[in-house]
């Protein structure tokens, strides 16, 4: 399927799949796909925000499978730094370079 029609549908599944089994919530910021984790079953479970990895793991892999690939992925809220919940950002511009330079 061409963007226009498989993002929507991929974004409803990562909302669905983030809700069901992370406790989270995800919403689209322009070109950006936001994850917020209001509490972390993994924080302070390592040092810093190691612990963290596991959700940014989950939304690129969520990504890469049902749009076939992701851009970058930031951890831009950490609640085990006090900043109240847990946020990633992916960016799906990265997604359409990567497919443009494989056709």
């Amino acid at each position: 399927f061409p963007a226009l029609m498989s993002r929507p549908m991929a974004l409803r599944q990562v909302r669905r799949i983030a809700r069901r089994y992370l406790n989270g919530n995800v919403r689209r910021v322009g070109t950006s796909v936001l994850l917020e984790i209001p509490r972390s079953i993994t924080v302070g479970v390592a040092a810093g925000d190691t612990g963290c990895a596991f959700y940014e793991a989950t939304l690129r892999e969520l990504l890469r499978l049902l749009v076939g690939t992701t851009g970058s992925v930031e951890h831009t809220r950490c609640e085990g730094r006090g900043e109240g919940s847990c946020e990633w950002r992916a960016d799906w511009r990265g997604a359409d370079n990567a497919q443009a330079r494989a056709a």
